[in-house]
């Protein structure tokens, strides 16, 4: 260090292995660039203090260190870097008096793995009181989503949690299962969002705990949750009366649930005592693959090579020849459904009406062309191509229902309604259509 005056700007109070380095021993001497001796760690406690955010008495004695929440510690590494990203969790072994293997090359799994092993010796539940960094480390470029798993990315997030103290209440062992975080908390339901509870407060602050915000993962079944990155929250009395035990998981990481639809299935059709019957599924010649449609289970599967997935339905009717059904999805960046209903004339050559509505992209697009056309169909545009294919991981965001309705005869009509759905844990184009003899 240069002299006493630079004393607190010292890189040696950034760097991530040094956290240790100053706790552990018990004398600890800091010289100068010149070799001087500038004082030991216990003259000097007040300023390492001010400097690190950790207690005199930590500084002093390091065997009061496990009196000291989960949180805090985590707090004192959130400033420190690392050459490797792995000694990101592996500095702070000692921190936490764990052990564990030292595998180099898993990267931020492994400040995941720390936060388990920690887990399994302590209920200290101020583990779960973080929150998304105030700013990203550049180095380590921290993701910014909206929500996450249980266990934080990295002790960047624990760097407002510093004054966060647990408390003991009598509470069940929770575990970490291969579904996620199994715990039993008292949740409420605040605003659309499941709000939990955990054993913690705020340092100085005895109006109520603190809380988490919760956040349901659709496909996954009641009680399963990913947690928000807001800031937990202290909880007022009048909300913790409300709540209720439950037992939650919470998932380790937040997976993207929603994936894109592998089939279209015509789930509902007319009952014959409306005078309709199923002719025909015909898609083999707006389908990239002539033998997609499985006939008696109606389904078609989805070629994710093409940026329309479209087809058709054509159903008899005793009192007019034919009604046609076209329906598909454009699977852009943002998914859009299209369904039309037609009533074509009796001498009408289907095999010549080209599948309806493939001018829609251009109601996303403007008039300008958005890629060649092959049998009808638009191809994804060239620059959509890493958004729109599953192989990236792109987040398929589930588009809004469409409907469309016609008259056969006066007074019968028929309503076509596509969505996309999660039925038994696969997504998809699912095309219902219904006949009424009144008005829709």
């Amino acid at each position: 260090m240069r002299d006493e005056g630079g004393f607190a700007a010292s890189r040696w109070f950034s760097r991530g292995w040094t956290l240790q380095e100053l706790i552990a021993p018990k004398v600890l001497i800091f010289l100068s660039s010149d070799w001087c001796e500038i004082g030991t760690k216990e003259t000097m406690a007040l300023d390492i203090e001010r400097t690190t955010g950790i207690g005199r008495i930590i500084i002093q004695n390091a065997e009061h260190i496990h009196g000291v929440s989960v949180a805090k510690r985590m707090s004192w590494a959130s400033n420190r870097e690392t050459t490797r990203e792995e000694d990101i969790a592996y500095r702070l072994l000692g921190i936490f008096n764990v052990n564990m293997p030292l595998l180099y090359g898993e990267g931020r799994k492994t400040f995941v793995r720390l936060q388990e092993e920690i887990m399994k010796d302590s209920t200290d539940q101020s583990l779960f009181a973080w929150s998304m960094p105030i700013e990203s480390l550049s180095s380590q470029r921290l993701p910014k989503d909206e929500a996450s798993g249980v266990l934080a990315r990295h002790p960047r997030y624990f760097e407002t949690a510093s004054n966060i103290v647990p408390y003991q209440v009598d509470m069940k062992p929770y575990t970490m299962t291969n579904k996620g975080l199994h715990i039993r908390l008292p949740v409420f339901y605040r605003e659309k969002r499941h709000v939990a509870i955990l054993s913690c407060h705020v340092g100085g602050n005895f109006f109520g705990p603190i809380s988490i915000l919760l956040e349901s993962v659709e496909g996954e079944g009641a009680g399963v949750f990913v947690r928000s990155l807001a800031k937990p929250e202290v909880v007022d009395d009048s909300e913790r009366k409300i709540s209720k035990f439950m037992s939650i998981y919470i998932l380790k990481e937040k997976r993207i649930t929603v994936s894109r639809p592998k089939y279209a299935w015509v789930r509902s059709i007319p009952l014959p005592a409306y005078g309709f019957q199923l002719d025909m599924l015909d898609l083999s010649k707006h389908s990239s693959s002539p033998d997609s449609w499985d006939i008696p289970a109606r389904t078609m599967l989805l070629s994710h090579s093409l940026g329309w997935y479209s087809g058709r339905v054509i159903l008899k009717h005793k009192e007019h020849p034919w009604v046609v059904i076209d329906f598909g999805i454009f699977s852009g960046f943002v998914a859009r459904l299209f369904v039309d209903i037609s009533v074509p004339n009796e001498f009408d050559n289907l095999d010549d009406k080209p599948i309806s509505n493939m001018s829609l992209p251009n109601k996303f697009y403007g008039n300008k062309p958005i890629g060649d056309s092959w049998n009808g169909l638009l191809l994804r545009p060239p620059n959509l191509r890493s958004r729109i294919d599953p192989l990236h991981g792109v987040l398929f965001l589930r588009p809004q229902a469409q409907t469309a309705y016609t008259d056969i005869i006066p007074g019968k009509k028929v309503r076509a309604t596509i969505s996309t759905q999660r039925i038994m844990d696969s997504e998809l184009l699912v095309l219902d259509i219904e006949a009424s003899y009144s008005t829709l």
